[in-house]
């Protein structure tokens, strides 16, 4: 029951940041695109999200024109 406690209480100080938006942003990326680029989306998503849920961007706007600028100067994505 402890266990049971602390993560809850774990869970209340630090609420997580919704990234649906960041998924949905990734798979209208993919549209089109090779599957190495696909790929490299795949990895910049996870690292985005890492970033927004620390809160690096202000706003999910700030966050989606990272997340574009990104992809688009990999190297798989040219």
């Amino acid at each position: 029951m402890r266990y049971v406690r602390y993560w809850c209480s774990h869970l209340d100080s630090q609420p997580l940041m919704d990234t649906a938006f960041l998924d949905r942003l990734a798979t209208q990326l993919k549209v089109g695109k090779s599957a190495a680029c696909c790929r490299a989306i795949e990895r910049i998503l996870v690292r985005m999200k890492e970033h927004y849920e620390s809160g690096q961007y202000h706003s999910t706007t700030e966050a989606e024109n990272e997340f574009r600028r990104l992809v688009e100067t990999d190297l798989a994505c040219k």
